[in-house]
């Protein structure tokens, strides 16, 4: 049988395909790299066997230049019928009778799974910027005035991240309650500069994940939904260019490990360096369950 993995990109790998890891952001990976990228990286496998094709996805994450690509590349691989693998809360399987009819199928699949209701899991409300700015910082002990503090720094410095912030950050105990994303100047994506200690997240499924962030994909986490949902919220600060201060209440799934809700606090400012380049920090404390404080 040979297998071929079409990623996010549009890039078609075939098996064993040397350096799909490092592609990924994980040079030297300790878990099945291919099921995780179809899982949780929206890449399309194509599987190609003596007697038909099996095409699989999840639903929930396949991304649309993957699906289009596969549907440029299974035509041309002439084996009938097609088997559909998809995942809509379970995982389903179809026989299609030729490549155009799997083609339409997995688009018909994606409409269907977009009809289907999703977990509700993370929820946020504003909280007012004025309670940071008017806050008077005679001493710096709670949550709310840590925040106040990095907010006013962020004003004073006009949204300058110059070389002293790191130092400014550790010296008021911040450091490991922040997280530090950068825009790539390679392609616009968002990618993590640094993660601090504090954020327990994944702890139940790797202890050592914020080790091996930096330089990756700030969605590419073991909960893609939640993944992507940080990412939208921290580009729509980015691309406005405006502070967001906010409670949220999240229900996070990493891999093979159990979920658990979060409830935190979370400051997440937009910044400029001394070459121009768009960061963020993102800075949370929890405020109702103790020792879970998430990105």
């Amino acid at each position: 049988m040979k297998r071929y993995l079409i990623d996010h990109k549009g890039k078609v790998w075939s098996e064993p395909a040397s350096g799909l890891g490092e592609a990924l952001g994980y040079p030297d990976p300790d878990f099945d790299i291919w099921g995780y990228a179809i899982r949780n990286l929206g890449a399309v496998e194509i599987a190609v066997g003596d007697d038909d094709t099996t095409v699989t996805m999840r639903t929930a994450t396949a991304h649309a230049e993957a699906i289009r690509v596969a549907g440029q590349v299974l035509p041309g691989l002439g084996v009938h019928p097609v088997r559909l693998r998809y995942e809509i809360g379970t995982w389903i399987e179809e026989t299609c009778e030729d490549a155009h009819q799997a083609i339409g199928r997995m688009t018909s699949a994606l409409a269907d799974a977009a009809h289907q209701p999703r977990r509700v899991a993370f929820v946020s409300k504003m909280r007012r910027l004025t309670t940071l700015s008017e806050s008077r910082l005679n001493k710096i002990e709670t949550a709310d005035e840590r925040f106040s503090l990095l907010f006013k720094k962020w004003r004073m410095s006009q949204a300058l991240f110059d070389p002293e912030m790191p130092n400014f950050l550790v010296r008021f105990g911040l450091i490991d309650r922040t997280v530090v994303v950068a825009e790539s100047a390679a392609n616009g994506e968002l990618v993590f500069e640094h993660a601090g200690f504090g954020f327990k997240a994944y702890d139940s499924y790797d202890k050592t994940w914020t080790f091996r962030l930096q330089g990756k994909p700030f969605s590419d986490q073991p909960d893609p939904d939640y993944g992507h949902w940080v990412d939208r919220t921290y580009r729509s600060v980015l691309d406005e260019a405006q502070p967001r201060f906010e409670f949220v209440d999240a229900v996070i799934q990493a891999r093979s490990a159990e979920p658990y809700r979060s409830r935190y606090d979370r400051l997440i400012l937009p910044w400029r360096n001394d070459t121009g380049a768009r960061l963020l920090t993102g800075i949370s404390y929890q405020t109702a369950l103790p020792d879970q404080v998430a990105a």
